[in-house]
């Protein structure tokens, strides 16, 4: 399915998360020294810091707020938040010990994460929400 307007800013950051880690994934394979290691672990917690946390803070306040109500995904939303903590418990190990088992743990997290919020999370989201909520999402969005 297409994704709505109201959802085009978020999936496009989740484009960005996915690209992170087909990068890291990238490097790592062609360099797993501990130079290498640690310079994905730097970049990942850099963007990290500088765009995901953002995006996290804004399904968390605005998105999930929005959809949890429905009884069709409460409990989804409520595996996304978990998943959101695990995430944010990956980087804080990249933070401050950095190894190889640290960025293929966080990879391995998120990008199960951003294919459940495209493929279960938003397309219901899509069907659920009227045209001025969508619009709502997209307009704070740009906002933020």
């Amino acid at each position: 399915m297409l994704r709505d307007p109201g959802l085009i800013p978020l999936s496009q950051e989740h484009q960005h998360a996915l690209g992170l880690c087909v990068l890291t994934r990238r490097s790592l394979g062609g360099d797993g020294s501990a130079e290498n290691v640690i310079s994905l672990a730097r970049n990942i917690v850099g963007k990290f810091d500088a765009e995901l946390r953002d995006h996290f803070d804004f399904e968390e306040r605005v998105l999930f707020p929005m959809v949890e109500g429905h009884a069709q995904l409460h409990d989804l939303v409520a595996e996304l938040l978990s998943e959101h903590v695990r995430i944010l418990a990956a980087v804080e190990q990249l933070r401050y010990r950095p190894s190889r088992e640290a960025v293929d743990r966080f990879c391995d997290l998120l990008q199960p994460h951003v294919h459940k919020e495209e493929q279960l999370l938003f397309e219901e989201t899509q069907r659920i929400l009227t045209r001025p909520e969508l619009d709502s999402i997209r307009a704070r969005r740009l906002l933020s």
